[in-house]
């Protein structure tokens, strides 16, 4: 019988995505960010004219994508567009939509909302939050909110959240991108998951709440999640889904059953 770390790095492995899921998602956002880079600088995409956040910067993505994931990325403005939309934001969203509609004429709809563009493609695993932002002099970003009667954000900052996370990663040895996983995949499972946290907020917790441990608890602490991960799981879920992983879950609880 296998032990419980094993089985642990099984259920991890199910939970990343696949090649082709991946090679999908950079697709979808490189493309999105094309076609902005064309509209606004006439050019070719520079990798410095985007930023990617979210589980997709820092893979804690997960499958099964039973109805899409979203890939947020940032599309870095100039100064004479903030300054044509500094009064007029929801302005900003909606010409990113348009120059949008006008390469993506088959995708099934493309929404500005809030702060974001949201391109919703008809085919494939992915959809794309776009996030227009002007970068200030500290590297953090200036961004739109349409909401309210529209105003501009200052001081959001997605480098210092994702290397927040990487540097919590690192020191736990992995350990919170795989925890962030198990408890995303718990949310998504359990009947609870009414308002969910936004992916960087999910890691931003785990990151703190991980860092409190010290490295020789590290073994305990994979076997404790992987058990807690499984119990969120016994009855929750329906369908195809739940069959799905089941296998997993139920030899994570043949070695925990006093915990579950």
């Amino acid at each position: 019988m296998k032990k419980i770390e094993d089985l642990f790095q099984d259920f991890i492995s199910g939970l990343h995505l696949t090649e082709e899921q991946n090679n999908d998602a950079k697709k979808k956002y490189t493309g999105v960010c094309d076609c902005l880079a064309h509209h606004f600088y006439d050019r070719e995409l520079e990798d410095s004219d985007k930023f990617l956040f979210g589980s997709y910067k820092t893979k804690t993505n997960i499958r099964p994508l039973d109805n899409g994931s979203d890939v947020d990325v940032l599309f870095k403005i100039s100064e004479d567009k903030y300054e044509q939309y500094k009064d007029n934001p929801e302005g900003l969203l909606q010409e990113v939509r348009k120059a949008l509609m006008e390469k993506y004429i088959t995708t099934d709809e493309i929404h500005a909302w809030g702060k974001v563009v949201l391109v919703q493609f008809s085919g494939g695993h992915h959809n794309v939050e776009l996030l227009p932002a002007l970068e200030n002099e500290d590297g953090t970003f200036k961004i739109p909110n349409s909401e309210d009667g529209g105003s501009w954000e200052d001081n959001f900052d997605p480098k210092a959240q994702v290397d927040n996370f990487m540097i919590s990663n690192k020191s736990t040895q992995n350990l919170t991108r795989e925890v962030t996983q198990m408890v995303k995949t718990s949310m998504t499972a359990s009947a609870y998951t009414r308002g969910p946290m936004r992916p960087t907020a999910q890691g931003s917790a785990t990151g703190r709440w991980i860092s409190s441990w010290t490295r020789t608890r590290t073994t305990s602490l994979r076997s404790w999640s992987a058990a807690q991960t499984c119990c969120s799981w016994r009855g929750s879920g329906t369908g195809r889904s739940r069959r799905r992983w089941q296998r997993s879950y139920e030899g994570c609880c043949s070695h925990t059953r006093e915990s579950c």
